[in-house]
């Protein structure tokens, strides 16, 4: 039995959802378009398992989509353009938190040395 295959030319799995980044769904986090995110929604789990090595490419369409994630080229097509800004969005929230509290600190003039000790209670007074 073959697997079906997208109109974009790559093999089709269950629908992308990434509850871990987008607890209430690609389509309201306000990161992608619409159509963006029903094209991640169908292919989203390819990418992925393409990604990972958990699907090998079965024509060329998934062979250059392994070449733009290994960095022998560049991005191309829309789908690939799409899957670089989703990994984009998603390190990006994995690292805001830090980014936010460490700019926070070095506007109000904190030290490069901050230790347990330190009473930020001022910080958060009216």
């Amino acid at each position: 039995m073959s697997q079906a295959v997208s109109p974009e030319g790559y093999t089709l799995y269950k629908a992308f959802i990434d509850n871990r980044h987008y607890p209430y769904g690609l389509e309201r986090s306000g990161d992608f378009s619409i159509r963006e995110a029903e094209m991640l929604r169908r292919l989203g789990e390819t990418f992925r398992r393409l990604e990972v090595g958990e699907h090998q490419a079965v024509n060329e369409v998934e062979e250059q989509f392994l070449k733009m994630i290994r960095g022998e080229k560049e991005a191309t097509t829309d789908c690939e353009k799409l899957w670089l800004k989703y990994r984009a969005r998603v390190e990006g929230k994995a690292r805001s938190t830090f980014s936010f509290t460490a700019s926070y600190y070095y506007a109000k003039g904190a030290n490069n040395s901050i230790s347990p000790d330190d009473d930020f209670s001022a910080d958060y007074s009216d």
